[in-house]
């Protein structure tokens, strides 16, 4: 884990050693990128929005799919013919 420190530094004369008076202190990278992820999770529970009460059952099988893809790509007409080969119904 990585720190962002800001504060004053000073010099302890009795040993030469450096001393640091903190002010403020921040973690940085992933440290920091997870504890706003965190902080969001809370406030969005409190908020009940991952209550099992609004979640909805999934159904036995989609009504649409997407694919994303180039259409020069081979997946696009790879991926289109074995869907209509497992779903008849698709069109």
């Amino acid at each position: 884990m990585q720190v962002t420190v800001r504060g004053s530094i000073s010099v302890y004369e009795q040993r030469g050693e450096y001393q640091i008076y903190v002010e403020k202190i921040e973690l940085m990278g992933q440290g920091a990128l997870q504890l706003a992820f965190e902080q969001l999770k809370k406030r969005l529970e409190a908020e009940g929005l991952f209550d099992a009460a609004r979640k909805k059952p999934l159904p036995l099988l989609p009504s649409r799919i997407g694919i994303i893809t180039s259409p020069k790509a081979p997946p696009s007409a790879t991926s289109s013919a074995s869907l209509r080969a497992a779903f008849r119904m698709c069109t």
